[in-house]
């Protein structure tokens, strides 16, 4: 944990010099994130880790639902965030698995013009509007596996209902395999190909999604910001995990796992070390996106106030110290004001 707290707060060395002071919860008091206390202390910075197996996130609209009510919080999409203005929108293009539309070639596309007709050829074909030769003749059961389609950072994306709906979208219409290119790794799909993904290089860099921000606004007009921690990976880096773990399970012993990570069934509520490790550099990997991407700031920037108001604080009580002990030398003026 120091290590953890360590890096969140950008310590060199947290094990010299532990953090002074940390508030640790597993959830379940009100709201499973844990994150509620916080809220309702009008935290500056709050980093919350989601380490639900599902694509839901259930914990976060809990949370929203229980802050707005009991807490008259409101919550907004980041001011670097162009592509959506809603945070259930927002949440829906975080959490969904999603292909890449490669149909017009699978580089980004700076082109306005062009990168609109991009998102129009993919619109078409979530809906089947393809031509004749192309189609299956349930083409109208594919609206039931897909969401919707958005523009994100020069390519355009298809968004799927779960894992299981992007199986079955790839292995039954052959013009959204055709066109569409995998950006995660996915649970519980055998039928895939890997051809279906982007490659991991490509995954890493430009489409796992790891951190998703958001800004909190308190019942007394300040405000915070909000980072939901749920890290995704490639097939690849999935396989390498596995191939490291796979010693340690399926293991008869007690307090071991047994099962395929991530998804584990356990004799008792545990994990051997190396399954502890490889948790926590993927927890590292997620932190790392969202210190990149305004959460060093954020943290330093609650650090910083802390640290002024702290001096600020000291200051005044040496002042008022000073000026008990300059009273009490003047034989005139009591020392303390009986009043």
């Amino acid at each position: 944990m120091h290590r953890l707290i360590g890096f969140v707060q950008h310590n060199p060395d947290p094990w010299q010099h532990p953090p002074p002071e940390a508030f640790l919860t597993d959830g379940g008091h009100i709201d499973n994130s844990g994150a509620f206390p916080l809220l309702k202390r009008k935290c500056g910075c709050i980093i919350a880790v989601d380490s639900d197996l599902t694509r839901e996130c259930s914990s976060i609209y809990i949370l929203w639902e229980l802050s707005r009510r009991k807490l008259d919080c409101a919550w907004h999409v980041n001011k670097n965030e162009t592509a959506c203005v809603d945070v259930e929108d927002y949440m829906l293009d975080f959490r969904l698995p999603r292909a890449r539309f490669v149909g017009c070639g699978e580089g980004p596309e700076l082109d306005p013009v062009a990168l609109l007709e991009r998102e129009r050829q993919a619109r078409r074909l979530m809906v089947g509007e393809v031509p004749q030769a192309e189609r299956t003749g349930k083409d109208t059961a594919l609206a039931h596996l897909v969401s919707h389609v958005r523009t994100r950072e020069d390519h355009v994306y298809l968004y799927f209902m779960s894992d299981a709906d992007v199986e079955t979208a790839f292995v039954e219409f052959p013009y959204i395999r055709n066109n569409f290119k995998i950006a995660q790794s996915l649970e519980g799909t055998k039928k895939l190909k890997s051809s279906d993904y982007l490659e991991s290089d490509v995954m890493r860099k430009e489409t796992l999604r790891h951190a998703a921000h958001f800004r909190v606004v308190y019942s007394n007009g300040s405000c915070g910001d909000f980072f939901f921690l749920r890290g995704e990976t490639s097939p690849n880096d999935l396989e390498e995990v596995r191939a490291y773990l796979k010693p340690y399970e399926p293991s008869p012993t007690p307090w071991t796992t047994i099962g395929a990570y991530p998804g584990h069934s356990t004799l008792g509520e545990g994990f051997t070390w190396p399954h502890v490790d490889k948790y926590a550099e993927f927890s590292k990997i997620s932190m790392s996106y969202a210190w990149k991407r305004g959460a060093r700031e954020k943290v330093l920037k609650v650090q910083h106030d802390a640290e002024v108001s702290a001096e600020e604080e000291k200051n005044f009580f040496a002042e008022e110290e000073k000026n008990i002990f300059a009273d009490s030398d003047n034989e005139d003026t009591p020392a303390i004001d009986e009043k």
